[in-house]
């Protein structure tokens, strides 16, 4: 039936339309919400996830391996090679800059500044 709406339906029709912006935006405002929560919560994910391939890097890397003496050796012969390179008249302190571990390890080695190159 096509009746006209009567003065009781239009009331209750125009309450409900006059409360749907202010709900309509307290939606949007919640999902803003959930979307910087969930952004933040992405962001500290990654950052826990390049944390955690750092870690298994670091102790997964071959060099890690390696037992001192042979490392000392090949750190040693690296040293002693001529080389052409201006570089290659600090070998010992180009190796340290490497990485943390080669530093300590570099430092930690007398035999590879006892060399001098003018």
């Amino acid at each position: 039936f096509n009746l006209p709406a009567s003065s009781s339906e239009v009331e209750h029709i125009d309450a409900f339309l006059s409360e749907v912006p202010d709900t309509l935006a307290a939606y949007d405002n919640a999902i803003a919400e959930i979307d910087h929560l969930l952004l933040s919560l992405e962001n500290a994910r990654d950052a826990l996830q390049r944390r955690r391939d750092s870690a298994q890097s670091f102790i997964s890397s071959p060099i890690r391996r390696l037992p001192p003496e042979v490392l000392d050796e090949i750190f040693t012969i690296c040293c002693q090679t001529e080389g052409t390179e201006e570089s290659r008249f600090w070998p010992a302190l180009e190796l340290s800059w490497v990485c943390s571990f080669w530093r300590t390890f570099v430092h930690s080695r007398p035999n590879l500044w006892s060399t001098l190159r003018i």
